[in-house]
């Protein structure tokens, strides 16, 4: 690693983020042979950055990485995988390039493919939904409505945080006896959509249930032209 950070770290665009790879490659494999690498430690790393924490600081790395992973509970994308998944490649490749004692090709398509979607996350455990309703109680509706909406909205229409956010009263409304909300692609009102397309999500029945309307029925009252005028726009 040493040699390599020398030899090619002028050309990396990313210099620290490389460098910070290698340092999570060391605190999983450890400071080992490079003739000890075989496909079968390659597997062990590509299938320990699935428990790898995150957000790891330089002292952190001090202590094993399992035991910090039973405190940190945050992982490591699957972009952020690949990224120290194709570092390592790249060591193994730097090292048979200049006879360091690597045998055969132990990294071959470790790396794989690039993510797609770095975003994709598993479903809520049941857990996570219970914390959410936990913390949903807690909120004063009246003070802090948008604390309490916007995330019921995000769960029942699976919209995303800016469609929610810039959404206009007028945008929730009533058609054909069905309650629906309009996901519309507006510059002028700051509203952008997925792909710029406009879109309708009829509104959950739990959301009227738990009153909704009411504060749909409130803010035209006032007279707010936004779903959530308290909520200031940056950026």
């Amino acid at each position: 690693i040493g040699l390599y950070e020398k030899d090619k770290g002028g050309e990396w665009k990313d210099g620290e983020r490389t460098k910070i790879a290698h340092r999570q490659i060391l605190h999983i494999l450890g400071d080992i042979k490079i003739n000890t690498i075989d496909r079968q430690l390659s597997l062990l790393l590509s299938d320990s950055l699935k428990s790898y924490p995150k957000k790891l600081s330089q002292s952190d790395m001090a202590v094993a990485w399992q035991e910090l992973s039973l405190k940190n509970k945050n992982r490591l994308s699957p972009r952020s995988q690949h990224f120290i998944k194709t570092a390592f490649s790249t060591l193994i490749k730097y090292a048979k390039t200049y006879d360091l004692g690597v045998r055969g090709n132990p990294a071959e398509g470790l790396a794989g493919t690039k993510p797609v979607n770095d975003e994709a996350h598993s479903a809520y455990t049941k857990m996570e939904l219970q914390n959410l309703i936990v913390a949903l109680s807690k909120v004063n509706k009246v003070r802090k409505p948008e604390m309490f909406w916007i995330p019921l909205l995000l769960l029942f229409t699976g919209a995303r945080s800016n469609e929610i956010c810039m959404l206009r009263c007028c945008d929730i409304e009533k058609v054909e006896n069905i309650w629906i909300v309009h996901f519309r692609n507006r510059s002028e009102y700051h509203q952008s959509t997925k792909n710029n397309k406009n879109r309708t999500v009829p509104l959950h029945l739990k959301l009227i249930e738990l009153g909704f309307l009411e504060y749909l029925e409130k803010q035209n009252k006032y007279g707010y032209d936004r779903l959530f005028n308290n909520l200031e726009l940056s950026g």
